[in-house]
């Protein structure tokens, strides 16, 4: 798949091809359902004890090579 595999390089023309982070198949990532999981309960958690809790902007997403989610998001208790 890459000319000099053993070389990090992430100027490759192909280098969007690699498949080590999440692609999915035998390379997804094993604890992937736990913290979907976890993440859950805390914001179950966070709602249940802040039942006013609002969002007063909008979310500063982060967007990564690993992770894409909410860097942070603007909230009051009313």
């Amino acid at each position: 798949m890459f000319e000099n595999p053993d070389a990090f390089d992430i100027t490759r023309y192909n280098a969007s091809k690699q498949i080590a982070f999440g692609a999915g198949g035998p390379h997804f990532c094993l604890g992937a359902n736990l913290a979907r999981m976890e993440i859950r309960v805390v914001l179950q958690k966070l709602l249940a004890a802040f039942p006013d809790l609002h969002a007063t902007g909008r979310p500063d997403a982060l967007l990564s090579q690993f992770v894409h989610g909410v860097k942070s998001l603007p909230c009051t208790v009313r």
